[in-house]
């Protein structure tokens, strides 16, 4: 690939990652849960992988596991950069902002030792009657 495919494919990755900590460090500053339309702010820390998985593990293991599983997505994700095709650069690029995401959390994770969510989409009406 040529250096401006590079830059194609990984400057999604660094934008998303980017996003991800400015959002994240400022919705640790919501205190009340707000609703704009059909999105819903609301500060929640999330010490477990998808739904609360693994949240019952001692911090310590939590926190190495869940990041490892990490660091093996970002491995997978540049061995399948190297063996596409160089004519995918659109599968690349979306393949870059789905590990900028997932990155994002493994930092949360690193740093915090938990992953801050923060966003609900619905009705606020859909929120409060599944409490």
């Amino acid at each position: 690939m040529k250096k401006r495919d590079w830059i194609i494919v990984f400057t999604p990755f660094v934008f998303t990652w980017g996003v991800d900590r400015i959002t994240k460090h400022l919705a640790t500053s919501i205190t009340h849960m707000e609703f704009y339309g059909p999105f819903g702010l609301v500060l929640h820390h999330n010490h477990g992988a998808i739904m609360g998985l693994f949240s019952h593990l001692p911090a310590v293991l939590r926190i190495v596991s869940l990041s490892t599983g990490g660091a093996f997505l970002l491995f997978v994700f540049a061995l399948i950069q190297f063996m596409l095709p160089t004519k995918s650069l659109v599968m690349r690029a979306g393949l870059s902002f789905l590990i900028g995401g997932i990155i994002g959390n493994v930092t949360d994770r690193i740093i915090w030792g938990y992953v801050v969510d923060f966003l609900i989409i619905g009705s606020p009406q859909k929120f409060y009657s599944c409490i």
